[in-house]
């Protein structure tokens, strides 16, 4: 009966709309009937006509900054509140961040200069796992979320260019790496990936650096450290191959202090496809130039 009575409704007020517009659309200028047609228009139902933003439920927006590799830009992924938590959480925990070629794991000052912390699952960090999930959709149950971490990087902090999957490993590896920045008052510090050409649109310099920037001083794209944001990235092509496309780095910080905050996702079921075991560890660790 409510549902009928709705409909009637609707329809009777698109009734008057057409006529309204039959009636008033001569001799009127655009702006006139604009203004008409809102007039006629029950308050409650303008919504319904007027074009606008909807923001994501989570309070995030996303864009597709790359298909090949695929890499999402997340604008405001954590929220303030949320890093002064996790940077609670994190206040006199930092170690020493070490390297994790196949099964070892070892400090090497030569390709990291870091402090991490691993993350106390409390409500927070949870609510945070779950919309990391949620933003990659539905993968089965054979996919883990790593442990968090926060990573903090003093002056000259940096982690050289790597590969967050493991050619070392067999079965099961990272297929996924979501980045946020906590804390981004720094000079330097960006995250870069050499082999991922940069945009044209100069709209995305708002988030990278672009030609005559300050901090303009590496191949391919770099993200700037803003706090709130994240970056998103695939590991693997579709058919389970190692993508070489996502090589990146955590830029030496210049000035200040860079914060981030690492999700990896682990899949389970995953096996070097054919043609990937040639795959050294040579190509995961290097030096500064690529």
């Amino acid at each position: 009966m409510e549902f009928t009575s709705s409909r009637t409704q609707i329809f009777s007020v698109l009734f008057i709309i057409c006529v309204g517009v039959f009636v008033s659309v001569l001799g009127s200028t655009e702006a006139e009937l604009q203004h008409r047609l809102r007039q006629m228009i029950p308050v409650q139902l303008i919504p319904v006509f007027s074009p606008s933003k909807v923001p994501s439920t989570e309070g995030y927006e996303v864009q597709i900054f790359s298909r090949e590799p695929f890499i999402l830009y997340i604008h405001n992924f954590v929220s303030t509140d949320e890093i002064k938590h996790l940077l609670a959480l994190s206040e006199n925990k930092y170690k020493e961040s070490m390297i994790y070629p196949g099964r070892d794991a070892y400090v090497d000052r030569s390709q990291r200069v870091s402090e991490t912390v691993e993350l106390y699952r409390d409500e927070v960090v949870r609510r945070i796992e779950r919309r990391a999930r949620k933003l990659q959709g539905f993968r089965g149950s054979r996919q883990l979320l790593q442990p968090m971490k926060t990573q903090r990087y003093p002056v000259g902090g940096f982690y050289n260019f790597h590969f967050d999957w493991d050619p070392l490993v067999a079965e099961g590896n990272r297929d996924t790496t979501l980045m946020a920045y906590l804390v981004g008052n720094c000079t330097g510090g960006g995250t870069n990936f050499p082999r991922v050409p940069r945009p044209a649109d100069k709209r995305w310099c708002k988030i990278i650096e672009c030609e005559g920037s300050e901090d303009d001083d590496y191949d391919g794209v770099t993200f700037k450290p803003i706090e709130g944001s994240a970056v998103f990235w695939e590991n693997m092509h579709p058919n389970g191959s190692l993508n070489t496309l996502v090589r990146h780095a955590g830029l030496p910080v210049k000035s200040g202090t860079k914060i981030g905050l690492n999700i990896w996702s682990w899949d389970q079921d995953w096996r070097t496809p054919e043609g990937d075991e040639d795959l050294s560890d040579g190509q995961v660790r290097t030096v500064w130039e690529d």
